[in-house]
C-alpha cells in the first residue's frame, strides 16, 4: 500500500513549546502508512496540493498569513485535502475570515492551566472511538465556533460545554480541530495520543460531501 504524505506545519520556542512539538511528531511518527513532512514556514502552504500531500497538520501560532498562501490551503482543503488543526491553530491568522469559515471556529479566550475533565458528547459516532471521559491538565480555549461543526468533545467552563473537538467538511475535505496541547504532557497522555490519531485518520478517509 502507497504511503500518504502528509504536511505538519509546526514552529514555536514557547507557545507551542520545542519539547511539545517534539511530542507531537512522536505521536504521528507511530502513524502507519504516512511520511510526514515538517516545515516551520507558513509560506510552504502556497506549495499544497492535492493529492500530491493527502493531509496538512497545523500545530503552531502566527498572526499572518500571505494570500497565495490561504488561497492554496483552501484550494487544498476543498479539493480533498485533510487538515487537523491543534491548540493554537484557532488562534492564528486572526483576521482572514476565510481561515476561521474553514476551520470552523476561532479562539476567543482561555482560562488558566487547570485539571479538567473530557467528556464525549451524547450520540456521537464515528470519528473517535473510546467514548470514556478523562481528565487532562491543560489551557482550555474558549471559542466562537460554527453551529454547522459536530462537536465531538467537551469539557465544563463556568457551567457551559465549552467544545474541545470538532469536525466539519469544507468542499470535499475533511477538517477537524483539537483544542488541546497548551503544554508538553498533555501528549503523553494516551487519550489526547488517541484523539489525534482518530481525527487525522478521519480527515484521511476520503472526500467529505461537497459544502457550498
Amino acid at each position: 500500500m502507497n504511503e500518504k504524505s502528509i504536511m505538519l506545519l509546526s514552529a514555536g520556542l514557547a507557545h507551542p513549546s520545542l519539547l511539545a512539538r517534539h511530542r507531537l511528531r512522536r505521536i504521528l511518527a507511530g502513524v502507519s502508512g504516512i511520511t510526514v513532512t515538517e516545515t516551520g514556514a507558513v509560506r510552504a502552504l502556497a506549495r499544497l496540493r492535492f493529492p500530491e500531500c493527502a493531509a496538512l497538520v497545523i500545530y503552531l501560532h502566527r498572526q499572518t498569513i500571505g494570500t497565495d498562501s490561504l488561497t492554496a490551503l483552501d484550494a487544498f482543503v476543498r479539493a480533498g485535502g485533510g487538515l487537523l488543526a491543534l491548540h493554537s491553530a484557532s488562534a492564528s491568522f486572526k483576521r482572514e475570515e476565510g481561515y476561521f469559515d474553514m476551520l470552523g471556529g476561532r479562539f476567543v479566550a482561555h482560562g488558566p492551566v487547570h485539571e479538567f475533565t473530557v467528556s464525549r458528547c451524547e450520540g456521537d459516532a464515528g470519528v473517535f472511538a473510546d467514548s470514556r471521559p478523562f481528565t487532562v491538565r491543560d489551557e482550555l480555549y474558549l471559542h466562537e465556533f460554527d453551529a454547522g461543526v459536530t462537536v465531538h468533545f467537551t469539557a465544563d467552563w463556568k457551567g457551559c460545554a465549552e467544545p474541545v473537538a470538532w469536525t466539519r467538511t469544507h468542499g470535499k475535505g475533511r477538517v477537524c480541530y483539537i483544542s488541546l496541547g497548551h503544554r508538553a504532557p498533555v501528549f503523553k497522555n494516551t487519550r489526547v495520543a488517541e484523539m489525534i490519531i482518530q481525527g487525522l485518520a478521519w480527515t484521511l478517509a476520503g472526500r467529505g460531501e461537497e459544502r457550498q
